[in-house]
């Protein structure tokens, strides 16, 4: 589980089928004083983040669940 911001868009002209209607972000991982750490990251939005927020991500299917 990573802190990230949000920082664009992900335009793509074909998704897996289990990413139709959802958005895709590039999430710029954050360290704990939340500065840039490391590369940006493709991530799909389960939670109705944008450009700007704040989130948790992971690198697997259910990650966020173990948050909450």
């Amino acid at each position: 589980m990573l802190i990230g911001k949000v920082i664009a868009n992900v335009v793509a002209t074909i998704k897996h089928p289990a990413y139709q209607n959802k958005p895709v972000y590039l999430v710029q991982p954050l360290d704990l004083n939340l500065k840039p750490k490391g590369s940006a990251e493709v991530a799909v939005d389960y939670v109705s983040a944008g450009i700007g927020d704040l989130v948790l991500f992971g690198g697997a299917p259910g990650v966020a669940k173990e948050v909450f």
